[in-house]
Order: structure tokens, then sequence, then C-alpha cells
């Protein structure tokens, strides 16, 4: 055993959680309470011992919460809202006069909860809230906002399904563009 032991490298414990993964644990009032366990998944609890209830089972108003929590952990300005409009891949959006950033409470970014995803995306409707009143074409601004979303660190850590969503519509809108 000391043998196997003494051939093994050791692994720090954020390494450990990317191999292995944990749950992101936040209150019904949005409060982050902490990471536990296996999987990526968003819970709703008390605490982090408590075994909680997936996000996708929470009411609007607690999703609209804990997403407002993480936004504003990454800059987006204001309480994110919560609407359900059709479509499971219509994710989020950003208001282009207002720069108000909402998520579809019937999309599978909520169904699946899994918090890289999330973040991912919020970061993706985060560049629209930061252009917002730049002189674009919303090809032009959409195309963008997956350079913005792709580019950034917490997009190694998204689903494979969310990794592929991504990478498509950034080669569709790539193709599309026009250049002088």
């Amino acid at each position: 055993m000391s043998e196997l032991a003494e051939k093994m490298s050791v692994i720090n414990e954020s390494e450990q959680h990317a191999l292995v993964g944990r749950a992101f644990y936040f209150n019904s009032s949005g409060d982050f309470l902490g990471e536990h366990g296996d999987g990526d998944w968003i819970m709703i609890a008390e605490s982090t011992s408590d075994p909680g209830l997936h996000i996708s089972t929470a009411s609007e108003e607690v999703i609209g919460n804990v997403m407002t929590t993480i936004g504003g952990g990454i800059g987006i300005s204001g309480a994110i809202g919560v609407s359900g409009f059709q479509g499971e891949y219509a994710n989020a959006y950003a208001t282009h006069d207002n720069g108000q950033v909402s998520v579809n409470y019937n999309s599978n970014l909520i169904y699946n909860g899994n918090y890289h995803d999330i973040v991912s995306i919020l970061h993706h409707e985060h560049y629209h809230q930061m252009t917002q009143g730049y002189e674009t074409t919303w090809l032009q601004n959409e195309y963008q906002a997956f350079i913005y979303q792709i580019n950034h660190s917490s997009f190694q850590n998204v689903s494979d399904e969310l990794r592929e969503f991504t990478l498509t519509n950034y080669s569709n809108l790539h193709n599309s563009q026009t250049y002088p």
C-alpha cells in the first residue's frame, strides 16, 4: 500500500471537486451557503448538511433570488428576472432598452440546474448588459456575446450539452456574418 501511495500523485481539493463534483447550496433568499457533496447542481436548502431540493423544483421567486446572487457575483447589475417563455433553448435574455437580465424557468438551464452552465449563460447576458446602447446589429452583438462567453474561464466547466449548444450557435453566427 505504501508503494502505491508513493507512486500516486496527491491532488488538491479543487482538483478533487473537478473530478468528483459537488453541489452548490443556496437558501430560499438566494444566500450562498457553500459547496458540499457531489454533482454540479444548485440545491435549495437551509444548510449544506440538508439534502435540499434541486433548483428546478423551486418557485420563480427563489430561482430569481439565486440567479440574482450568482449574477451579482459576476457583475450583473440589478435583480435577475424570471419568466416562463417557451423554448427549451431560450435560456436567458437581456432586454436591450434597459439591460434587465432574465432567465427562463422553462429552459434546460433551470431544469438541469448545473451551476457552471448558469454562470456561463449569465456571463453571456452580462456582455449584453455591458454593451447596452452600443450601435451594432443584434447579430453582431450576439456573436460578440458568444465570443465573450467562450473565452471566459468559466466556460471550461460547462456541461457537454451547453458546450455543444454554445459552439454551434457561435459557429452559425460566425458563418452568417458579412465582412467588408
